[in-house]
């Protein structure tokens, strides 16, 4: 990319599919505060909620879900 139009000249862009057209590395895409690197659903927010919140994964606790 020409740097007339990197927002990022002196960051490589990690191209991943994400943004990849604006010069910038995007190292957590879904901006849910795990990164892409150690982020098992890297395009969707993690569900914080005291339940396997390490795994980047948006997910609901078994033990609060509501029975049908």
């Amino acid at each position: 990319m020409p740097d007339s139009r990197d927002k990022c000249v002196n960051e490589p862009e990690d191209t991943d599919g994400f943004q990849d057209t604006d010069g910038c590395p995007d190292p957590d895409n879904d901006n849910d505060g795990i990164l892409d690197s150690d982020d098992e659903c890297v395009d969707e927010a993690e569900t914080k909620n005291g339940y396997q919140d390490e795994d980047g994964c948006p997910d609901e606790d078994p033990k609060k879900a509501k029975k049908h």
